[in-house]
């Protein structure tokens, strides 16, 4: 996305930084550390951050039933709510001792007898801990053909009271920062999406079909409930109404920038055969 200049000095004459502007360590939940690993990647400002996007998106309204699992329902996305009956470490003994390997979980459908088994080939910080037996968890993913049977690899394993939206973005890596937190930062950022420098008015967006730039960037990283699978198709491939309205402003941006360039180095002067000048 493209960045614009500051706006118009506030009323006290500091000057307010446009949302897209912001610098990323202004973002709540983000601080110098987060700040330092984004700054790696390229990410200095909120507008940046905005600009990571989805790379897919898990549709999760029907995510807790269980009997996606008891249809063997590959390719479904679940969002379930299960009881840990069995942990087992991959790797061996030696994997066991030192805490590394993977993790496989054997999940029971609460006051049902289906199991539900999640891998993790590599587990993540905090997975061992949260995943001992007896636990109540809620793991988010999709299932996958496993022998005549579904499985999870390397869901999110949650807390089970934890909250997921009906419809969730999966984002790209991005660096060393965890997808937990790239997740979390970028809600926080979407939350402040009024503050965006929009520089179409919201009657010149409307006379265009355009939503304004809030709507677009909500439409984006937080689907409405009602969003049908052609919506989603079209936010999962970037050929959305909100990512064309996102990419008409910045090329509106860069528009003006070279205006502005052209403006600064005065007119054209005429190229004569003649002009030593030109030799």
């Amino acid at each position: 996305m493209a960045k614009r200049g500051a706006r118009a000095p506030s009323a006290a004459g500091a000057a307010v930084p446009a949302l897209q502007d912001t610098p990323i360590e202004q973002l709540t939940g983000v601080g110098l550390q987060g700040a330092a690993l984004l700054r790696a990647k390229g990410i200095e400002t909120i507008g940046d951050l905005l600009g990571v996007l989805p790379r897919r998106y898990l549709d999760l309204r029907n995510g807790d039933d269980w009997s996606l699992v008891r249809e063997r329902s590959a390719g479904a996305p679940v969002a379930l709510t299960a009881r840990v009956v069995d942990a087992r470490i991959l790797g061996g003994p030696v994997a066991a001792r030192r805490g590394k390997g993977g993790l496989a979980l054997a999940l029971q459908e609460p006051g049902a007898p289906t199991i539900l088994r999640a891998v993790f080939f590599r587990a993540l910080p905090g997975t061992r801990e949260r995943a001992v037996v007896g636990a109540t968890v809620r793991v988010v993913g999709t299932l996958r053909e496993a022998s005549g049977s579904v499985e999870l690899v390397h869901p999110r394993l949650l807390a089970a009271n934890a909250r997921t939206a009906p419809i969730e973005p999966v984002y790209p890596s991005v660096g060393a920062v965890s997808l937990a937190a790239t997740e979390a930062w970028v809600a926080a950022a979407v939350a402040l999406a009024d503050a965006w420098d929009d520089p179409l008015p919201p009657g010149v967006a409307k006379e265009l079909g355009f939503p304004t730039s809030a709507q677009a960037l909500r439409a984006i990283h937080a689907p409405p409930r009602d969003a049908t699978p052609a919506m989603l198709t079209a936010l999962a491939r970037g050929t959305s109404l909100a990512h064309k309205r996102l990419a008409f402003e910045e090329l509106l941006a860069i528009g003006v920038l070279l205006e502005r360039a052209r403006r600064a180095t005065g007119p054209a002067r005429p190229f004569r055969s003649d002009d030593p000048r030109g030799a």
